[in-house]
């Protein structure tokens, strides 16, 4: 995440997910750690925390981070605590969150946005599922679940073709890959999400997902 004002960065950070279920925000500025002369003794090393924010932990390693594409303060986490969770990067605590599924082997590893409809994404689980959202349906239950896996192998990896609008494909704990043609609803903008993004464009507020609850 990076600010720029007359070509001069402002704030420069990276977002971390780790292995203990922490979610942080990171500075990436370089700092002067050395405090002294150079040639004398007792040269005084100044170490600083490099997490200058962080965010509501997850109860399992944190096994992906996307950044949303359509707003810059949106970004998503899943884990293997089953879970996917929504933030504002100014917010301590999630706005949304779901788990799309209530299987013990729900282990979330990894989710991304639709590059072309701002309330889809997608998860991969270690259950063999794939699980399609859309926000504008329901917050809370995928509109689409999917056996991506082949012999009931996790899926672990997900990617929407950037290009090809209407086609993702996955790939399982087997290395096998498998492509999907998305319905023409979850692959083509709604008139209600258009009218919002103009909206966004021309408003310092920026609010999102108003027709989902989930407000930034």
């Amino acid at each position: 995440y990076q600010r720029r004002v007359h070509g001069v960065s402002l704030e420069s950070t990276v977002l971390i997910g780790t292995e203990a279920g922490n979610v942080n925000r990171t500075n990436i500025k370089p700092i002067n750690l050395i405090e002294g002369a150079a040639g004398k003794t007792g040269i005084k090393i100044s170490l600083s925390d490099p997490v200058v924010f962080r965010y509501e932990n997850h109860q399992g390693p944190t096994q992906q981070l996307h950044a949303s594409p359509y707003h810059r303060n949106l970004f998503m986490t899943g884990s293997s605590d089953g879970s996917v969770k929504f933030f504002n990067v100014y917010e301590t605590q999630r706005i949304h969150s779901v788990i799309p599924s209530s299987s013990i082997d729900s282990y979330i590893y990894d989710t991304k946005w639709s590059p072309v409809r701002p309330f889809v994404f997608a998860c991969v689980s270690k259950d063999s599922y794939m699980y399609i959202f859309d926000l504008e349906e329901s917050r809370i239950r995928p509109v689409a679940t999917i056996q991506a896996g082949s012999e009931a192998q996790p899926v672990l990896s997900i990617e929407f073709n950037p290009t090809h609008k209407a086609f993702l494909a996955t790939g399982d704990g087997k290395g096998h890959i498998r492509v999907f043609r998305l319905s023409h609803a979850l692959s083509t903008p709604s008139g209600r999400e258009m009218a919002l993004l103009a909206a966004k464009a021309e408003s310092k507020n920026e609010i999102w997902f108003k027709y989902t609850g989930l407000v930034l």
